[in-house]
């Protein structure tokens, strides 16, 4: 979820994955009217035709190393980076529209991309150059995702409806859950499987709900102070970025209050963010780049990964086996 601009953002919302995967990005709260992924306004098809007839590339050692994953919704591509280190190692397309990207600890490496404009879900083994599986759904237009760390259960986020897809063990066809919103956003899981998701709701107000492990509806989450920004869940809280920074929420349960703060001094909207090993990657829109920051200290940009990016809009980072 976020609170930057919403013409920044490419589709509607971004959503979080956790762990080893990314938060994401959210609209300005209050009333609001935002663009689709799918408007006219947020494609650019030549970009797409572009890249259609060039192949995935990845770097003789590139599965010797962490890797961080960004997607560039614009170009149909994902940059794949040496993690912390930031070294161009790969290239993965063409992958239509790309959002979301989602792992967990449990994941072995596997991680996954929202391929928007395509209706799928990608996954992709750690350092592969070709998806190992593809789901599809037909609900509407998936935007971002997050993996259960306890159970390897896959949930997708769609655009326009107030539904998640929930794809057991990270296969099948998947099974619709509503959770009460007009439009679903960001999702990310807990260490405890319960699935926190942000949306629009009936009344055209930004809201953060929680399924807990089990459940079978969602409640609302109130935050102190009432920050709407990219998610994530990290250690023991939910990372929650606006205002600056990332804030750092302990959920007790239907509230969250603020713990402890982490300045990201540089970044202008970031699009997903991943918190992994003493660092937060980010993918940034509005610079048209992806760094990274010393994590929990924060500060100024330690480092700005150099590659062609085209509305960054997704990250994660795979772990090397």
């Amino acid at each position: 979820m976020r609170i930057s601009s919403p013409a920044r953002r490419l589709g509607l919302f971004v959503a979080g994955a956790m762990l080893a995967g990314c938060g994401a990005l959210r609209p300005a709260q209050g009333d609001m009217q935002l663009p689709t992924a799918g408007s006219e306004a947020m494609r650019r098809t030549p970009a797409i035709a572009a890249h259609a007839g060039r192949r995935s590339w990845m770097a003789p050692d590139a599965k010797k190393h962490d890797l961080l994953y960004i997607s560039n919704f614009y170009s149909s591509t994902v940059l794949v980076f040496t993690y912390p280190g930031g070294k161009l190692a790969g290239e993965l397309t063409p992958i239509t529209d790309p959002q979301g990207e989602c792992t967990s600890k449990t994941s072995h490496g596997n991680w996954w991309v929202v391929a928007s404009g395509a209706d799928e879900i990608m996954e992709y083994a750690h350092g592969g150059t070709s998806p190992i599986s593809t789901l599809s759904e037909d609900i509407g237009e998936p935007a971002y995702c997050a993996v259960d760390p306890t159970t390897g259960n896959l949930a997708v986020t769609i655009l326009g409806a107030g539904d998640i897809v929930v794809f057991a063990y990270g296969s099948g066809s998947g099974t619709t859950i509503s959770d009460g919103l007009t439009s679903s956003g960001g999702d990310a899981y807990d260490d405890r499987g319960d699935l926190f998701v942000d949306g629009l709701t009936p009344s055209n107000r930004f809201a953060l709900l929680e399924l807990p492990k089990g459940g079978r509806s969602f409640e609302a989450i109130t935050l102190h102070p009432n920050i709407l920004g990219t998610f994530q869940w990290h250690d023991n809280y939910l990372a929650v970025y606006g205002g600056g920074g990332i804030y750092h929420f302990a959920i007790h349960g239907m509230k969250g209050k603020e713990v402890g703060f982490t300045p990201l001094r540089g970044g202008s909207d970031l699009t997903e963010f991943c918190i992994q090993e003493g660092h937060v990657a980010a993918a940034d829109a509005g610079n048209e780049n992806a760094q990274m920051w010393k994590y929990p200290a924060g500060g100024p940009v330690l480092k700005t990964l150099q590659g062609s990016f085209d509305g960054p809009a997704g990250a994660a980072v795979s772990v090397a086996k």
